[in-house]
């Protein structure tokens, strides 16, 4: 016993001990630490994925923004001006921070490494902060925050994918889980106390819907499964209100991005809603997923594609230091523990993962139910690979709790240690196949870059969007001023009415405006592109706008007024509680 006491009080008092449980500085040098490839010159083009669909959203953002719209919903510098909704169907306000910096005057490049800087350090707080809620120790916050953020498919959605929603998603999931910690399994019974938890509650869900819906997809399905692995504690009084408040104020924090997203998916024949979706469901959705191999190959080279083949395929694992710390907390919890906790994490980690995998039966599964249809639409399964992430760093923080003496330093230390070297061993191959590109300003980036195109009405032929008519049979035809989703164009016509074809891309929301104020709205002309008719003997302007629709903007001020709301309600509980 004196020799445990011994170790114990050597550990604490070691200069490396008293470093680790600096939050400040470790959340500072572990941004730094995963940040170490901004530091090279631009970013790596070789994979290409999500690049330029990211940065055209951040140029979309900062455009509409200079053109007075907020928040924009129609971005204008896709496919050479034609415009793209793509703020109705995936969720930007975190973008409107590099958007900012491009208004100030940053590089386009520069702008998105320095929003990936403040990404990656925002995830170290978050999950520290939301893990030191959960376990009210800083070591093992820490640590769990170490290996959180070295996640190696977390550096896969950042360097390689440059997927922004889905590495954006990691700020939440921490969130997600103290609040459901709290709200659900701990004994907190006072709704005054649970108030913030529910707060914090709604935070992750609307965050998620509103950055990166698919991932909130996920995350709602396994906060179900978790939700029955404690049933007991789930259906007591407490919970249940104060999971119903938070089911609450998630909608109305996201409903001015839901309602928009909602009436488009449900009027709007896109592909996204019909031949792209048929073709990455359930009947192809198992052979993307990851293989055994993939889960353990901690040394291959990252860069690769979506392919079925294991040589052409990218980097599909959480790394080895989670992999270890899995294999670690099963063991530690089968051997000393056996506590529900432990045995639930065990569970939930094993599920994640087998999800990600080809071995997880997608395809009967996605034919005999519903609930399996819906979630074929995350279109490949090793996105489960991000939530994994989470509870196998949650799991080994809690065997961590358990232990006694000095092994939880030691263990934690080493953990911490592998994940570093992982990170130093993914950083390397990276630099292997590091391919620079260092765009200054938006026109060197592809805007016909879209990614599979999700958001295009249907019928669209891909091969002629760069193609606009002419409008040759006017007298006199000219564009006057162009302007984000504006366009003024001048136009006589002598001889019939005939139809004038504006390049935008039609989309419920445009409208036309005729010299002496009369509204039209458009129909489809060539390639789906806006066109009105114009009457004979017309001589004046015509100009093109996008408006929204009363019903969004009203769902828009309420989720202003619910955030404003909730900000100034969470303070005034917060003095008071101090009080």
């Amino acid at each position: 016993m004196t020799s445990v006491n011994k170790d114990n009080k050597r550990i604490e008092n070691s200069g490396i001990s008293r470093i680790l449980c600096n939050p400040v500085f470790m959340i500072i040098l572990t941004g730094i630490l995963t940040s170490l490839p901004l530091f090279l010159r631009g970013v790596d083009g070789a994979s290409n994925q999500d690049l330029f669909f990211h940065l055209s959203r951040i140029e979309g953002i900062k455009e509409g923004l200079l053109a007075g719209h907020f928040p924009v919903k129609m971005q204008s510098v896709w496919f050479a001006g034609k415009g793209y909704p793509v703020g109705i169907y995936y969720g930007d306000f975190l973008l409107y921070f590099p958007a900012l910096l491009r208004i100030a005057g940053l590089p386009v490049i520069t702008a998105y490494k320095i929003f990936i800087f403040v990404i990656n350090l925002v995830i170290c707080a978050v999950s520290f902060y939301s893990l030191y809620g959960i376990f009210k120790d800083r070591f093992i916050s820490i640590i769990g925050m170490i290996l959180y953020t070295t996640s190696a498919y977390r550096f896969l959605d950042v360097y390689i994918r440059n997927s922004v929603g889905e590495y954006c998603a990691f700020i939440f999931f921490p969130i997600i889980a103290l609040a459901f910690y709290e709200t659900v399994i701990s004994d907190r019974s006072d709704l005054k106390e649970l108030f913030g938890y529910t707060v914090l509650f709604a935070v992750g869900i609307a965050g998620l819907i509103c950055t990166h819906i698919l991932s909130a997809v996920i995350s709602v399905f396994m906060l179900s499964m978790t939700g029955l692995l404690f049933v007991k504690k789930l259906f007591r009084k407490k919970s249940i209100i104060a999971v119903c408040i938070s089911a609450f104020w998630t909608i109305l924090l996201s409903i001015g991005f839901l309602v928009p997203f909602m009436d488009y998916y449900m009027n709007v024949p896109i592909y996204g809603g019909g031949r792209l979706s048929a073709s990455a469901d359930a009947a192809q959705i198992r052979e993307y997923g990851a293989s055994v191999r993939d889960i353990f190959s901690f040394f291959k080279d990252p860069f690769g594609s979506n392919s079925i083949y294991y040589e052409q395929r990218m980097q599909l694992t959480v790394g080895m230091a989670l992999i270890g710390a899995l294999l670690f907390g099963m063991i530690i919890s089968a051997v000393r523990m056996r506590k529900h906790e432990t045995i639930a994490l065990t569970l939930m980690s094993i599920l994640c993962l087998w999800m990600s995998t080809n071995l997880f039966p997608w395809n009967t599964l996605e034919g005999r139910t519903h609930l399996f249809r819906f979630l074929t639409k995350v279109q490949f399964p090793w996105r489960y690979l991000a939530p994994a992430s989470l509870f196998i760093v949650i799991l080994f923080c809690t065997v961590l709790k358990g232990l006694k003496g000095s092994s939880a330093k030691k263990a934690g230390m080493f953990f911490a240690g592998v994940a570093v070297l992982g990170t130093v061993m993914f950083f390397i191959s990276y630099l292997r196949g590091y391919t620079p590109v260092d765009y200054r300003d938006y026109s060197e980036v592809n805007s016909f870059n879209a990614g599979s195109a999700e958001y295009l009405v249907s019928a669209v032929e891909l091969g002629k969007l760069d193609y606009v008519p002419e409008n040759k049979d006017f007298e006199e035809y000219r564009i006057a001023r162009r302007k984000d989703d504006r366009i003024l164009m001048y136009v006589k016509n002598d001889d019939e009415d005939r139809d004038l074809t504006i390049d935008k891309l039609l989309y419920p929301g445009y409208v036309v405006y005729l010299e002496n104020g009369e509204k039209i709205t458009p129909h489809y002309g060539f390639n789906f592109l806006a066109a009105v008719n114009i009457p004979k003997n017309y001589e004046g302007n015509v100009e093109i706008r996008f408006e929204s629709p009363v019903l969004w903007k009203v769902a828009e001020v309420i989720s202003l007024i619910s955030l404003t709301g909730l900000t100034a309600s969470y303070g005034f509980m917060r003095r008071r509680t101090k009080r």
